[in-house]
């Protein structure tokens, strides 16, 4: 009986340890949007691009995860494109569909169920679309209190709650993105995707 108390005792204990910090963060979170188009995810095949240094960021902080968003008007379907979509769907980074035109968004998400397999769901537009998009079954966000563009941005707060983050992915951004990673480590904020 000692023996069986003293193993529940000891599994508490590692579980506490393992949940509690999660649990005990410190009170906000960002939700971060990434917006990419053709240009970002060039070169994406062969390993280079501005989207592959983003993906290495994220790779030496395994703790972040975002939400990669296809511009409906500027993303055609070529290697790079099925590259990149694959590289999401393998590591688990959520993705969808930037646009404000029904039909572009449509027509972007046949391409992508046609490599994936899977239609996307997840559509990032301007607030006066977005009663549309979720009357049409897309999940859409589309209001942002922080938007990281590689323009002298304030990327210094501490979130309160969820803070909706848009990144529209360039190379000026990718290093305001870094640092806007680097304030979330020191305030202790989580950085997700959208959800």
């Amino acid at each position: 009986m000692k023996k069986i108390f003293c193993i529940l005792l000891s599994s508490f204990m590692l579980f506490g340890a393992a949940v509690l910090p999660s649990s005990a963060e410190t009170g906000g979170s960002f939700r971060v949007s990434v917006v990419i188009d053709s240009a970002d995810i060039a070169g994406f095949g062969e390993n280079s691009g501005t989207l592959r240094q983003f993906i290495d960021l994220l790779e030496k902080n395994e703790e972040v995860s975002v939400t990669f968003y296809y511009d409906a008007s500027d993303t055609p379907m070529t290697g790079d494109f099925a590259a990149s979509l694959l590289c999401f769907k393998v590591n688990g980074y959520g993705y969808g569909i930037c646009g404000n035109d029904m039909l572009s968004v449509s027509q972007l998400n046949e391409k992508i169920k046609y490599v994936s397999k899977t239609a996307s769901r997840l559509v990032l537009c301007d607030a006066a679309n977005a009663d549309a998009f979720e009357a049409a079954g897309y999940s859409a966000v589309s209001k942002f209190d922080i938007v990281i563009d590689g323009e002298n941005e304030d990327i210094t707060s501490k979130p309160e709650g969820e803070t909706q983050v848009k990144t529209v992915l360039s190379e000026k951004s990718l290093y305001s993105f870094e640092r806007f990673l680097d304030n979330a480590k020191e305030t202790g904020s989580a950085v997700r995707g959208t959800n």
